[in-house]
C-alpha cells in the first residue's frame, strides 16, 4: 500500500467564473520502504516535476484530499531515496518476478527518485 498524490486543476471560465473542466494530474506514488514513484510519461526528470509542481503550489493533494505544498512533496521524495527500487527488489525477492510483467526496462532514476512511463496506482 501507499500514497498517491495529485496535482488538482479546476480551470474556470474568465467570463462568468463557472467551472469549466476539472482535472487532476498523477504526480506519483509514495510506498513504505520504496524510493518516491513519479509519472514518467510527460515529465521524465526530477527538475522538470519540481518545476511543475512549484507552478502548481497550493492545488498538491494526496488520494485522501489532504493538502501538502511543493516544498513539502519535494523534501518528501527526496527523503526517501535510500528505499529500494524494481531492481532491488526483484533482487531480493526473485520469486516475485513476474517475466511477462517486468517492468524493469521502464524504470529509471533522477536524484534518488524512481520514474516510470506507463500507469501505476
Amino acid at each position: 500500500m501507499g500514497t498517491n498524490y495529485y496535482v488538482e486543476q479546476k480551470p474556470h471560465c474568465e467570463d462568468c467564473k463557472r467551472l469549466v473542466w476539472e482535472s487532476r494530474v498523477h504526480i506519483g506514488k509514495s510506498s513504505v520502504g520504496w524510493k518516491f514513484i513519479f509519472r514518467g510519461d510527460e515529465f521524465r526528470t526530477f527538475a522538470e516535476w519540481e518545476k511543475f509542481l512549484r507552478a502548481h503550489d497550493g492545488m498538491i493533494k494526496d488520494e485522501y484530499g489532504e493538502s501538502i505544498s511543493a516544498e513539502q512533496l519535494i523534501t518528501y521524495a527526496l527523503s526517501k531515496k535510500d528505499g529500494m527500487n524494481l531492481a532491488e527488489y526483484y533482487e531480493k525477492y526473485p520469486e516475485h518476478r513476474q517475466p511477462f510483467f517486468d517492468r524493469t526496462n521502464r524504470e529509471w532514476e533522477d536524484r534518488g527518485c524512481r520514474f516510470y512511463n506507463g500507469d501505476f496506482g
